[in-house]
């Protein structure tokens, strides 16, 4: 019974790809992809021999400050209960050395969870590492700042001293560049193309020398509280988006603050005790689906005198507000959508998330034609006004798409006007234009 429903877990955890594994190293990857705290990714299942019926070797993936720490886990089809040989990748390996993995020396075959153990483990040992080298660094900046946020729970650090190494990993796009803010998400590509990994090569040689810290940012009660009754969705990758649990266990985690310090850049900007240091380049990072509700945000500049722990409240004041500014225009929005559906009906679709949008058949009164309504809600709705849309479901054009047709701002839309008022001039205008709309058509 325990197998079978080990197996059903299996099923709904993995990919096609993954469940050609043998199954119970299926099923212990089943296990590490179920741990969501972790968010971990296994890619590139293969087969050791082309005489094996499964797959029993793949490269593991575990999100760490804004990166991912990457290694390669091979078993034998054969013989899964034994204790698979991990490869690191190569910078990895001059700081974790593998006889110091616990979980994998004392390796249980018959335990399921024996696998999300050692990745934990790798993960944990990787991060202390990290640590070490910032604590011991001969940076003034960096120690300055090491010294004011060590003791903040749950920051992570990265340390990238080698000027050659390939496995460094691109910054995220920001909204800002230079010793701005900008605002990206944890995400990474899969593609291993020839051209992919000679543009990270260059990439990584322009990089070296930086010292990261990805810094947990606190949101306000009340916006933690909005977050954890959001509807729960998936992100651009596929991977499961934080969840309500998740932010309830540590709300921390969801928005963090990436700063990044060279530590080989030409000395141009007075810092700490009369030295110079650059700017550090600086990246929100945040869950795929909150990046549409900071697209207003303006982070703090950092300049020749700004400090960590000057910087990280304001930071988190501005992000909470901007969060709760994003919470109330939803409200607005969902209050319209809502009203459309009722004053319409025969709705065919609309955003249940963000309410970004609704469409409905609507039918044309003298003419008994059907048509669509589509109406596109502005995330900074009321300040910008609805879009509507009227389109053909009988008429195409020369590219054999429906006609369509975008209608003007109604003349008396008032910004501080309720929605129901924007109702009424929607339905009026879509009155009006449909008639007009399908007589075109005669």
């Amino acid at each position: 019974k325990n197998d079978n429903k080990q197996g059903v877990v299996a099923s709904s955890v993995l990919d096609a790809p993954l469940l050609q594994l043998e199954p119970f190293i299926q099923r212990q990857v089943a296990v590490l992809l179920g741990y969501k705290q972790l968010q971990a990714r296994v890619m590139r299942p293969n087969k050791g021999s082309s005489r094996s019926v499964y797959n029993d070797r793949f490269v593991v993936k575990v999100p760490h400050c804004g990166t991912f720490i990457s290694f390669t886990v091979v078993y034998n089809a054969m013989h899964p209960d034994v204790a698979p040989d991990v490869v690191l990748a190569t910078e990895r390996q001059q700081i974790v050395e593998l006889d110091e993995i616990e979980s994998l020396a004392n390796w249980r075959g018959d335990d399921v969870r024996a696998l999300l153990a050692v990745v934990m483990e790798i993960r944990v040992v990787v991060q202390r590492k990290y640590e070490r080298t910032v604590a011991t660094l001969q940076d003034e900046r960096v120690q300055f700042e090491y010294q004011t946020i060590a003791d903040t729970r749950d920051v992570e650090f990265m340390v990238n001293l080698a000027r050659d190494s390939e496995h460094d990993v691109l910054f995220g796009k920001g909204l800002g560049g230079g010793g701005g803010a900008g605002s990206g998400s944890d995400s990474d590509s899969d593609s291993d193309s020839d051209d992919d990994r000679k543009q990270n090569k260059q990439d990584a040689r322009k990089r070296a020398g930086w010292v990261r810290f990805l810094i947990p940012l606190k949101l306000s009660d009340e916006v933690t509280a909005l977050l954890m009754g959001r509807p729960s969705s998936t992100d651009d990758s596929g991977s499961a988006a934080v969840s309500a649990a998740a932010i309830a266990k540590n709300p921390s985690l969801l928005c963090r603050l990436d700063v990044a310090f060279d530590t080989t850049a030409t000395l141009t900007r007075p810092a700490i005790g009369g030295r110079s240091a650059s700017l550090p380049r600086l990246q929100l990072r945040t869950p795929n689906d909150l990046i549409p509700m900071l697209q207003g945000l303006q982070l703090p500049a950092w300049n020749q005198h700004t400090c960590l722990i000057e910087y990280i409240p304001e930071a988190q004041k501005r992000l909470s507000e901007e969060l709760r500014r994003s919470f109330q225009a939803r409200a607005r929005r969902q209050q319209l959508v809502e009203a459309l559906r009722k004053r319409f009906g025969s709705v065919t679709e609309f955003d249940s998330e963000n309410y970004s949008f609704v469409a409905f058949v609507f039918m044309v009164a003298k003419k008994k034609e059907p048509v669509i309504v589509k109406i596109l809600v502005p995330l900074s709705y009321p300040a910008r006004h609805p879009t509507v849309i009227i389109q053909s479901l009988h008429h195409v054009d020369e590219r054999r798409l429906p006609y369509e047709r975008t209608l003007a701002k109604h003349p008396d839309y008032d910004v501080a006007g309720s929605y129901k008022q924007h109702v009424a001039q929607i339905r009026s205008m879509v009155d009006v234009h449909t008639e007009d709309f399908v007589q075109g058509f005669r």
